[in-house]
């Protein structure tokens, strides 16, 4: 019997910097999470706009949309990849 091999499926977690001093220290080249989103209003522009894409692909609903971007707001940015780990254990 032959045995599927699930390892390439597992998916990895690499941290993105809160602060431009963080990725400094860190030689990350990517932005730092302020960097990317300068203010709360900035960054739920960009949910809306991502979701609002979703929608016209399709893959959502358009009722989703308020939902949605209002869960993302609520959100307190306390994300870790060990939470992640653990979830998809």
């Amino acid at each position: 019997m032959r045995r599927t091999k699930l390892y390439p499926l597992l998916g990895s977690c690499v941290r993105v910097r809160r602060h431009e001093g963080e990725r400094e220290r860190a030689h990350d080249p990517r932005q730092s999470i302020e960097e990317r989103y300068p203010t709360r209003e900035r960054y739920l522009e960009l949910v809306q706009d991502a979701v609002a894409a979703l929608v016209k692909d399709h893959y959502l609903l358009a009722e989703d949309l308020p939902g949605l971007v209002e869960h993302a707001g609520e959100s307190t940015g306390t994300y870790s990849c060990t939470a992640r780990r653990r979830l998809t254990q």
